[in-house]
């Protein structure tokens, strides 16, 4: 999961190789957000939460660009809900896709707001453990400790990302997204389906829409903070 971090900063140096021949614009940026609900609401979501989200954002041509995301993503809680207690997930993520800006909010003498679509396939490598609790008789009271080492999800991501120019090479983006996640491989013990996937989020909605129990819909939000090298 950590090689995600030493391949961002070598896919920064090639492509601002690049740009001094194309001209391109070229933004870095980190998300902001996403470890803060947990200090507001700890019962709401993760108490434990450290998430490391850097991304690159490269102009393929005007109005397109390149949107690549590396993540490192650790959580836990002790009490999900009454069948899952003790919950621990880590592990790494992979986006990359493109971005259609509708409205630039770098063209000069324009508005500071801009907005993007996006379309994103995405990749998470992690570890899930925790403890199952299936109570009364008829599972005789069920208390076993499971753990999934080296779970792969893949997915589709779909972004829209408002933007707002700060100043002349900082600007902020506010993104809601929604994700289709397939995770491969064998079902989790006792059918208890992946609860969070690192760069995602909960799947609440798992089976509720699709009826397939290895398929997932979710979705959330987050700001990211962007600086323009060029």
């Amino acid at each position: 999961m950590y090689r995600f971090f030493v391949l961002i900063p070598l896919l920064i140096i090639g492509l601002e190789g690049r740009s001094q021949e194309t001209k391109h614009r070229i933004y870095v940026g980190l998300d902001i957000f996403k470890n803060i609900p947990p200090l507001v609401d700890k019962q709401g979501y993760f108490p434990s939460t450290l998430i490391i989200e850097p991304i690159v954002r490269v102009e393929l041509a005007k109005r397109l660009f390149l949107n690549v995301q590396a993540g490192y993503s650790k959580i836990g809680k002790e009490v999900i809900y009454t069948n899952l207690t003790h919950y621990r997930n880590e592990g790494g993520y992979l986006k990359t896709g493109v971005l259609y800006a509708v409205t630039d909010e770098d063209i000069p003498g324009r508005k500071r707001f801009g907005i993007s679509l996006g379309l994103c396939l995405t990749f998470a490598h992690f570890d899930e453990s925790g403890i199952a609790q299936l109570k009364g008789a008829f599972f005789g009271d069920l208390h076993k400790n499971y753990s999934h080492k080296g779970l792969n999800v893949v997915g589709v991501e779909v972004p829209c990302n408002l933007q707002l120019r700060l100043a002349h090479r900082w600007k902020l983006n506010f993104q809601p997204r929604i994700n289709l996640l397939y995770t491969l491989g064998k079902k989790t013990f006792l059918d208890f389906p992946v609860y969070y996937t690192p760069g995602a989020g909960n799947n609440q909605m798992e089976n509720e829409l699709l009826k397939v129990p290895t398929t997932d819909i979710t979705g959330g939000c987050t700001m990211q903070l962007f600086y323009r090298l060029r």
